[in-house]
């Protein structure tokens, strides 16, 4: 071989390598990105709001929470606040009695194609949940029927596989996101860093600024 061909093919490697390396880095970087958003919402995380709103707040929410029912009635209101650019990804958290029960309950209703109905009902009146007592369930399970749940049914979704492999993930999530109680909300995966919603408003606003601006 003949420097003159070497040096082409040399130049050629060369080139190929520049062209290739910041795709493969872009991957790479688009992978790790993935794996890191799979923390703040999972593919079965329900998503209130405008699938096209780039600002996503994940919200770890524990179904037998009073102060979590309080956030989940505020989310319309604050979608329609910021005209439709944030999404709400909503998470679980278990720190009650019956919590892991009822994030069962939410899972099962895809099932029927209920999930944001049972959502409603279930987040709506903390009196359902406030005790903490297996009874509360059973009060539950009545404010579901009357609203076209079928019980029986969901009763029997609750025990499928898949309803338990996604209620660990969630505390597998939470554990490792260091989630101490709920509500605890993400703002396009960065903490607020202190409690209170006026740090929310402020973080929400600053990546408004930041995708849309």
């Amino acid at each position: 071989m003949d420097n003159t061909l070497s040096m082409y093919i040399i130049a050629g490697v060369i080139t190929l390598t520049i062209i290739t390396l910041p795709l493969l880095y872009k991957r790479y970087r688009s992978k790790q990105s993935s794996a890191k958003y799979s923390l703040y919402v999972r593919s079965y995380s329900p998503i209130i709001g405008p699938q096209k709103a780039k600002v996503t707040v994940s919200l770890f929410l524990d179904p037998a929470c009073i102060n979590s029912k309080v956030a989940y009635q505020g989310i319309s209101a604050r979608i329609n606040k910021y005209e439709g650019k944030i999404k709400f990804a909503i998470r679980y958290g278990a720190f009650f009695s019956n919590s892991m029960k009822a994030i069962a309950i939410l899972e099962a209703a895809k099932s029927q194609k209920m999930q944001k109905k049972v959502m409603d009902i279930v987040f709506k009146d903390p009196s359902v949940w406030e005790n903490g007592n297996s009874s509360d369930l059973e009060l539950l399970y009545v404010q579901l029927e009357k609203n076209g749940v079928d019980i029986k049914r969901l009763k029997r979704d609750m025990n499928h596989p898949k309803i338990s492999t996604i209620s660990v993930q969630e505390l597998v999530d939470a554990n490792h996101l260091k989630i101490k109680q709920t509500p605890t909300y993400f703002v396009n995966e960065h903490a607020i860093g202190s409690f209170g919603l006026h740090f929310l408003e402020d973080l929400i606003k600053r990546e408004i600024k930041l995708n849309y601006e």
